[in-house]
């Protein structure tokens, strides 16, 4: 996905001119609501010992929730914030079926599974967000907007 500079016309001159747009986190999220790419994940803690698989529509929200203890009861008990391993899906029910699948799985399994996509099991959400533009900065706004909501 890449962003590129729009025209935008200046509120107060009514000129057009150039500028560096700027999309935000909100806009990122928004999008990927419209786009229908559902998500499994898998998310870990810092030693790597407890390891908790999710879905999502958005998976960009989904990973701030968890890393900022705003995801599950169990994430935030277990310090989940490390993601280490997620596949796209186009259809929701493929998605839940894999879900489903894996939390059914042995914990060797799925270590399997993460070490065959990421084999130092490191944490994937920087070049996550890296890959949609988000900035920390954006990430912090974002997180404090969601503490408001709640």
């Amino acid at each position: 996905m890449s962003f590129r500079p729009a025209h935008k016309r200046s509120a107060l001159s009514g000129e057009k001119s150039v500028i560096d747009f700027k999309i935000t986190l909100f806009d990122i999220i928004n999008k990927m609501r419209r786009e229908y790419i559902f998500y499994v994940y898998i998310i870990s803690n810092y030693e790597k010992s407890t390891f908790y698989t999710g879905f999502s529509n958005n998976i960009v929200r989904r990973i701030i929730e968890h890393k900022y203890g705003l995801g599950s009861e169990f994430s935030k008990k277990y310090k989940l914030r490390y993601l280490v391993y997620y596949e796209e899906y186009q259809y929701a029910d493929e998605a839940i079926a894999r879900e489903k699948e894996i939390k059914k799985w042995r914990r060797e399994n799925k270590i399997n599974l993460i070490k065959s996509q990421n084999s130092n099991l490191k944490d994937l959400s920087d070049k996550l967000f890296e890959d949609y533009g988000i900035s920390k900065e954006e990430i912090k706004e974002y997180v404090e907007e969601l503490k408001k909501d709640r």
